[in-house]
């Protein structure tokens, strides 16, 4: 694809009743959770349904799953001078996108990067990687701190395999 819109449109994007599925399912899941904040890293479709609650919603990734707030987006291919533009497809995503909302009552959006629209968003890369060179504002942090950062974990000395898990029980 030449764009993210591309990406988003070949993976059930283009499917209304496909996509329509997948926002049901994530309000199930919110209904369920409750959640004060939600980190996003690649989730338009669980983005999009949070809207509606009342939660802090923040994106993090190395941006690539959070093309700049323009329309229509970049090119992934910004090096080329001849790209075709993905206005076109951008239309008709937001049209798919907006069918789908519309069928359960939830607002509709008017352009493909309010898909992404988060409170607050960190990129965990730096200008010079980004896969958007035009992105205007952005917080880059940089990458994950070294592997000595912070408390090493003190294992119990029981022999196995060892999992660490943080479980919060919620009522369903």
């Amino acid at each position: 694809g030449h764009s993210y819109i591309d990406v988003l449109y070949n993976t059930g994007f283009a499917d209304v009743n496909h996509f329509k599925g997948r926002i049901l399912a994530w309000r199930s899941i919110f209904e369920k959770v409750k959640p004060d904040v939600v980190i996003f890293d690649g989730a338009p479709s669980a983005n999009l349904v949070a809207r509606r609650f009342d939660c802090a919603r923040i994106t993090s990734g190395t941006g690539f799953f959070v093309p700049p707030s323009v329309t229509p987006p970049p090119s992934l291919r910004f090096w080329l001078k001849k790209d075709p533009p993905v206005a076109d497809h951008e239309q008709e995503l937001v049209k798919n996108v907006n069918a789908s909302l519309a069928a359960i009552g939830d607002p509709e959006i008017e352009a493909a990067h309010e898909l992404v629209a988060c409170d607050d968003q960190f990129l965990m890369n730096f200008p010079e990687l980004d896969h958007y060179p035009s992105r205007m504002g952005a917080d880059y942090i940089g990458t994950f701190p070294p592997i000595d950062y912070g408390t090493v974990h003190e294992w119990p000395s029981l022999s196995g395999k060892k999992v660490f898990a943080y479980l919060y029980p919620f009522k369903t």
